[in-house]
């Protein structure tokens, strides 16, 4: 009779010690989903916050781009009107190093191979924005020298 109540002593420390730490395992997961769920709103804020940044960079890149290529349209116009020699360097005179399709032609070239902003991105070391930026201005340069 003894040994049954010792038995019984044994299995219920060892269910005690078993229930102990699956509460402490449990608390343990709860602490890190707590923790990973906050990272988590961490991240989102912030690419929240980056995503609104490139955005407004882009408008202004856009406007800069946008206000150059009127500037040179209405220097075209000017001297077309007055019959006057364009002062504007021909085509041909551009240096290849000024044309961002020449500057960026692996990145380009990945892009029309369909590889997705991201993976540029990462293989060439620079950031998802600046791929779309230099995406951005080259189909501008080419509807420009088009």
């Amino acid at each position: 009779m003894q040994s049954i109540e010792e038995e019984n002593k044994e299995l219920a420390n060892i269910v005690g010690a078993a229930q102990r730490e699956q509460k402490e395992a449990l608390s343990s997961s709860e602490q890190r989903i707590a923790a990973l769920e906050k990272r988590s709103e961490e991240l989102q804020r912030r690419y929240v916050e980056l995503e609104q940044q490139l955005g407004e960079q882009i408008k202004l890149h856009q406007a800069e781009v946008a206000a150059k290529l009127s500037e040179l349209g209405s220097r075209q116009q000017v001297h077309a009107d007055t019959g006057a020699a364009s002062p504007l360097p021909a085509e041909e005179e551009i240096p290849v190093s000024d044309r961002i399709s020449d500057r960026y032609a692996d990145l380009l070239a990945m892009h029309h191979q369909g590889k997705s902003m991201e993976y540029i991105a990462k293989k060439l070391g620079l950031n998802k924005g600046e791929v779309q930026l230099i995406v951005q201005l080259s189909a501008q340069e080419e509807r420009h020298r088009a």
